[in-house]
């Protein structure tokens, strides 16, 4: 069901987008597929991260057919924590949940998570992925990094930096999170436990990237560890929210 203009969206999904043009329209489509039967109003916030590509233009395209859509543009890219939070920001529903703007969820795999999230009131739900197709050494990394964040802080969640994430409120109204790069991730899952709030994870199988490249590198992984000693040490991630000058502009015309 369409979101209304004189009322509030029961959901907002938020969908980052990072140079992401020949992935927008099918992860766009996943999402409103998994959402079909459902009679909650919701809107779908497709953040432009700071794309220097076509991806703009490809989310207005779909805008003209998806009224849902509500776009917000990032200028210039200062992290996907900076963009996440933006979207965050400009999100409607009294329930908030984001995805990827990678086409890598499959879309049984949302809908399972909402139907999850619907039987569970008060409960965070996310995606653990079960196989991730990568290679044996970026699967150890990921498990060793991890297995670092659960011991170090006591979290109990698989893994930390998947989605879907589902929200029974807005993140930022609720949870006190600063970081502006991919820590954010990690620091969601810490506030949520700190708050002992409980989390429920659905185990999928990633869809195999087919357009695009992956953002995340080895320096990525260096980040994070040196985001989880600065998180642990002093409380506070290294990029945190404060630190980082931006501006936005929520937009619903075409970029000049």
């Amino acid at each position: 069901m369409n979101s209304e203009k004189t009322e509030p969206p029961e959901f907002s999904f938020i969908v980052t987008f990072l140079n992401e043009q020949g992935n927008v329209k099918n992860s766009i489509e996943s999402l409103v597929n998994a959402l079909r039967g459902w009679t909650f109003r919701y809107e779908i916030v497709c953040v432009d991260n700071g794309s220097t590509d076509q991806t703009y233009r490809e989310i207005i395209e779909e805008q003209k057919v998806l009224p849902q859509i509500r776009i917000v543009t990032v200028p210039l890219n200062f992290g996907y924590g900076a963009g996440l939070l933006l979207g965050f920001v400009s999100a409607r529903g009294r329930n908030v949940g984001y995805i990827w703007g990678d086409h890598q969820i499959p879309e049984e795999t949302i809908r399972i998570c909402i139907q999850t999230f619907l039987k569970n009131p008060g409960t965070v739900v996310k995606g653990v992925r079960a196989s991730r197709g990568e290679s044996l050494w970026r699967r150890f990394v990921s498990g060793v990094y991890n297995r670092i964040v659960r011991v170090l802080f006591g979290v109990r969640v698989m893994d930390t930096n998947s989605a879907p994430k589902i929200f029974p409120f807005n993140p930022l109204e609720k949870l006190n999170i600063r970081s502006t790069d991919w820590f954010i991730d990690p620091e969601v899952i810490i506030q949520l436990h700190r708050k002992k709030i409980p989390v429920i994870e659905i185990p999928f199988i990633p869809l195999k990237r087919l357009k695009g490249v992956s953002k995340v590198t080895w320096a990525t992984i260096l980040q994070f560890l040196a985001n989880i000693i600065s998180y642990k040490v002093g409380g506070t991630p290294l990029r945190p929210i404060y630190s980082v000058s931006f501006t936005t502009r929520q937009e619903q015309s075409n970029k000049t």
